[in-house]
């Protein structure tokens, strides 16, 4: 630490910008956070969904809760490349547009066909006779110099 810092010198422009940019970033977390946990309690309990069905079990509520700071974060980052870079930038329109146009549904259902094409290989996998050939180029000799293949009778 420099003696300057130490003696509670001004920031430089860089850093002073650099905590100004925090602080939004902090609050659309904390609002979208208190949202999230406003919606929770006035939803009620919510059931656990395994791939596109709901189970007759109750997820807990510090569970849900955290996924809307990640949610928050999410729209920080668009609303910092917005204003960093404008509203109608690319990288704004882009960011933006991959928070927001995630169907839930569709994202669920693509998932379970993947699990189950994977399950498919591996059932054919498991099912698949698998013979070795009687003798390769490696295994057909044997190494005390007989011409038989290894472990045959002597």
């Amino acid at each position: 630490m420099s003696a300057r810092r130490r003696d509670g010198a001004a920031r430089s422009e860089e850093e002073h910008r650099a905590i100004h940019r925090l602080v939004p970033r902090a609050v659309v977390i904390v609002a979208v956070t208190a949202a999230g946990a406003a919606w929770l309690a006035a939803k009620g309990p919510v059931k656990v969904i395994v791939g596109t069905t709901e189970i007759d079990e109750i997820a807990p509520t510090w569970y849900m809760l955290a996924a809307f700071p990640v949610l928050g974060m999410v729209l920080a980052d668009v609303l910092d490349a917005a204003l960093e870079a404008g509203p109608f930038a690319k990288r704004t329109l882009l960011l933006g547009a991959s928070a927001a146009l995630r169907p839930a549904a569709g994202a669920a259902r693509i998932e379970v066909a993947v699990v189950g094409a994977l399950a498919l290989l591996v059932i054919y996998f498991l099912n698949t006779p698998r013979t070795p050939p009687a003798t390769s180029a490696v295994t057909s000799r044997s190494t005390d110099g007989s011409r038989s293949p290894p472990g045959a009778a002597r």
